[in-house]
């Protein structure tokens, strides 16, 4: 082949490579159970949002909590071991969830305290 066909071949996949990862970027966050997702449950947010985020939960069960009646509803992901515990109050809203286990990122940030 020629100088020319190379430069231009080269050209045509550094191309297809950006607009490959700017599509996959721009492709809106899929439900379930990942740690991106959990990272977005808020406190506030009602239990619609919630399950809009993460999809169906398991079973959930009525705790008491320091003198409040919250309800536990629990997301997992067996296939990634993630899961989390989210705590809703009366009016459904998020009161605190726990993220589940810890990511090697996230004590990776641990460590190095960022």
């Amino acid at each position: 082949m020629t100088k020319k066909r190379w430069i231009v071949l080269a050209s045509l996949f550094a191309v297809g490579v950006c607009v490959t990862l700017t599509v996959l970027a721009l492709l809106p966050l899929r439900p379930g159970v990942t740690q991106a997702n959990i990272e977005r449950i808020e406190t506030g947010m009602t239990f619609e949002e919630v399950e809009a985020i993460l999809g169906e939960p398991l079973p959930g069960e009525s705790v008491t909590i320091t003198g409040h009646k919250v309800k536990k509803m629990v997301w997992c992901n067996p296939r990634a071991n993630t899961y989390a515990i989210v705590y809703f109050d009366a009016e459904n809203r998020v009161v605190f969830n726990e993220p589940g286990p810890p990511t090697f990122f996230r004590k990776l940030r641990n460590f190095f305290r960022l």
